[in-house]
C-alpha cells in the first residue's frame, strides 16, 4: 500500500478538482441563443451548436485620437469551442492597415464572459480608433 503524505494528497485532491471544473466548463456551452450586455452598457448575442459560437454580434464603442467615439457594430465569423473558451484574432477583409479585433469569451455555470478589444478606422479622421469591453451573456 502506497502511503501518502499530506502535501501529495492535497494535490491530488487539487488536480482532481480542477480537472471537474474544467470539464464542468466545456458542458456548460449549452446550444441555442445568447444575449448579453458590454461594459460599455451595448448588445450583444449568439449562438451556438455544435461546440461553436455562430453569428456573434456586438457593439463596441471604440475611442478616437479627436475626442469623438466611433460605434462600430462588429459580427464575427463561426468560432470553435475548446475546453470551455471561445475567440480569436480578427481582421476586417478589405480593411485599412492596423485594423483588427480580439475577441476572448469562456462559458461558465452561470454564462458567458470575456472581452473584445478593437482597432477600427475612422474616415473622419483618416485614423485608427480603440475600444476595449468586457462582456458577459445568458443562455436565452
Amino acid at each position: 500500500m502506497r502511503r501518502l503524505s499530506r502535501g501529495a494528497g492535497c494535490t491530488a485532491i487539487v488536480l482532481i478538482v480542477l480537472s471537474v471544473a474544467a470539464a464542468g466548463a466545456a458542458l456548460a456551452a449549452k446550444a441555442g441563443g445568447y444575449q448579453g450586455k458590454t461594459s460599455q452598457r451595448q448588445n450583444l448575442s449568439f449562438n451556438v451548436s455544435r461546440r461553436t459560437v455562430h453569428n456573434f454580434k456586438i457593439v463596441v464603442h471604440d475611442g478616437c485620437p479627436d475626442g469623438h467615439t466611433l460605434i462600430v457594430h462588429a459580427s464575427y465569423p463561426a468560432m470553435a469551442v475548446r475546453n470551455g473558451s471561445f475567440g480569436g484574432l480578427f481582421k476586417p477583409v478589405g480593411g485599412h492597415a492596423g485594423e483588427q479585433a480580439t475577441l476572448s469569451g469562456k462559458f461558465g455555470r452561470r454564462g458567458v464572459t470575456g472581452n473584445v478589444h478593437d482597432a477600427s478606422f475612422s474616415a473622419r479622421e483618416k485614423r485608427l480608433c480603440h475600444g476595449n469591453a468586457s462582456f458577459s451573456a445568458h443562455h436565452s
